[in-house]
């Protein structure tokens, strides 16, 4: 995984947009909304340091984003074959997005003193973990449970969950809607999306 996340973090550094925009601002505008989307679902997964209404921000984004570019395509009757990301990859990230919202609420309510640690969810940071302890010095297994532990980089301080948390999270959810809705009408879909009937003026 740290692999993975040290390409991912390559590849959607702020630096690739700016070099985009300066190459040109026109033709590469879709590809910097996508380059953000994919920005927030690294960054909500990734960043240890996020309070919870920022996290649940970063993980509505994509959601929302993916939902309406796909109604669009749809509706303009374009091939999502060719101008879409392909179905694997957008219900992956709308189960990401879904559960990060879904596993702040049970932690907040069920495990208030255990750290969110959303970069443990998924299989790839139990394949890096399998690996490592799987080591061998001489035939012979060289790790002990505590290294185990220590190797999981937990953090000591439990996540400061709000008292209304699930009131907190709907806004940032309906501020993510709101973001992507203007990103939208900036690469001017709202007259497709106004047809299809998924966008009424505010």
């Amino acid at each position: 995984m740290e692999q993975n996340v040290d390409a991912a973090k390559r590849i959607l550094h702020p630096m690739v947009c700016e070099c985009l925009k300066k190459s040109n601002d026109a033709l590469t505008k879709g590809l910097r909304v996508y380059h953000s989307v994919g920005s927030s679902l690294l960054r909500n997964f990734s960043d240890t340091n996020l309070a919870p209404r920022e996290r649940a921000n970063l993980a509505w984004k994509p959601v929302i984003f993916l939902r309406i570019w796909k109604t669009w395509v749809l509706y303009e009757k374009y091939n999502p074959n060719t101008h879409f990301i392909s179905d694997q990859t957008y219900t992956d990230t709308i189960l990401a997005g879904h559960s990060v919202i879904l596993n702040m609420l049970v932690f907040a309510k069920n495990f208030p003193d255990v750290p969110f640690c959303p970069w443990f969810l998924g299989s790839d940071s139990c394949e890096v973990l399998f690996s490592y302890l799987r080591e061998f010095t001489k035939g012979k297994n060289n790790f002990n449970f505590m290294e185990m532990l220590r190797r999981q980089d937990i953090p000591k301080q439990k996540t400061a969950w709000p008292s209304n948390l699930a009131s907190k999270v709907i806004e940032e959810m309906k501020d993510a809607e709101r973001e992507m809705l203007k990103t939208m009408e900036e690469m001017e879909m709202i007259p497709g999306l106004r047809a299809a009937n998924v966008y009424k003026s505010q």
